[in-house]
Formats: C-alpha cells, structure tokens, sequence
C-alpha cells in the first residue's frame, strides 16, 4: 500500500477561493525559459508541448499539455494583444479537425509576468464522424483582434504540410481508434497504476491512472469506479 498521501484525492481541486483565483495552480513564477522554447511572433513562446495519451475514439477528447510564456517588452505595453491557440489536427488526406484553446483559461488572461510561465491543459474534442488513422498536431497564434496568424519562428517553420501558413509542426502524433481500443488502451494504464501504487510509488501511479482516464473521457461510470480503486490503493 502507498503512503504518500500528497496524490490522495488530488483531482478535487477548486481553481477558485472566493473571487480569487488560484493562479498557483497553473501559472509558475521565477522560471527559467528552456533553450528550445518556440517563439512565434515577437509575442508567444512556447515552452512544452505533450500528448500524455495520444489513442483517442472519435468523440472523445484528446488531452492536450502545454505550457506558455510572453516575453517581457509586451506584457508591459499598453493594450497588451490577447491571443487564441489554434489546435489542427490533420491527416493528410483531406480530414481535419480544429479547435481554439483559451491561454490561461481565459480567467488569467494575456497581461502576464516576465518571469510566468503559464500552463494550459486542454481537452480537445474530436468530432465523432472523423476516421479512425493517424492524425498529426499544428499549433498557430492567432491575434485574437484581428485574426491574424503569428508566425512560428523561421526556424521552426516552412512545413508546407500544416494547414495553416505561419503555424507549427508539432511533430506529435495523434492515433484515432476503436472505442474498444481506446478502452483496452486505459485499463491497461489502469493495471500499470495500481501495480505502481502497491509497490509504493503514488506519483507514478497517480500519473498512469490520469493517462488511463485521458483515453476515455466519455467512459464517466467506469472512470469513477476505478478512481476509486486507484484512491485505495494510494491511501
């Protein structure tokens, strides 16, 4: 039996205490950018970019990692540009799939600090009629005013093969499967993260349950069954 008792119930979090948000949960502050952050523009950078589960069913939600900062001189300029994520996923024969994802949820919006990096863990539908193959993920920046695309830096950029001139190529993968393989996919997450929980390694366990869930989002009464034997396991 787990221990450690810091992942006990750790997905009951409230982002709000009164009206205030609690920005701590996924804003860091005095965080060194990474080397190999992605500029686009002079505005966005960005810092990470994971898929955790990348099989997903059509009509589920592909869960989506990443992190985000601005650079200094425009946080501080008046009128300071809000901007929209724009997620494609594509598979090169004609089916694609978008969505527009909110920085900081829209509850902290683009006025951030130097020194902030801010997270973004999104959810991203994927339309039930689209075919089950393999799908790959571009990002663009998007000036929320005018609609206007933010270049991906020139290094990072000149894949004719994005949907969107100026957006990247993510290089990450997305499988669209079965519904019955997606299920297979999570319950063998599922038997991975109860065996790390009764060896005693929680934070490994918590992260394998989280990663079972992410391929069945629409499975909701199997997913509170098995958090509750995930949670036991880790008490």
């Amino acid at each position: 039996q787990c221990k450690d008792k810091k992942y006990k119930g750790r997905s009951c979090v409230n982002l709000h205490v009164g009206n205030h948000i609690r920005k701590d949960l996924f804003v860091d502050s005095d965080r060194e950018l990474p080397e190999d952050a992605i500029l686009f523009g002079k505005d966005v950078s960005l810092v990470h970019l994971e898929l955790p589960s990348p099989e997903v069913a059509p009509g589920g939600r592909l869960f989506i990692d990443s992190s985000w900062h601005r650079p200094a001189p425009n946080n501080k300029k008046k009128g300071s540009m809000d901007f929209r994520i724009l997620a494609t996923l594509d598979d090169g024969q004609g089916h694609r799939s978008s969505a527009i994802l909110p920085p900081g949820y829209d509850w902290y919006k683009a006025a951030w600090e130097k020194d902030e990096v801010v997270h973004g863990r999104y959810r991203m539908l994927i339309p039930s009629g689209l075919p089950l193959g393999t799908y790959s993920l571009s990002i663009a920046i998007l000036d929320e005013t005018t609609g206007a695309v933010l270049a991906v830096e020139e290094a990072h950029g000149g894949d004719d093969s994005v949907p969107v001139t100026g957006a990247l190529a993510t290089g990450q993968v997305v499988r669209l499967v079965s519904s019955d393989d997606a299920f297979e996919l999570a319950r063998e997450d599922l038997r991975q993260a109860l065996a790390a929980a009764e060896s005693g390694d929680c934070e490994a366990g918590w992260v394998l349950w989280k990663n079972a869930e992410r391929h069945v989002m629409k499975r909701e009464e199997w997913r509170e069954r098995q958090r509750s034997r995930v949670r036991a396991a880790i008490a």
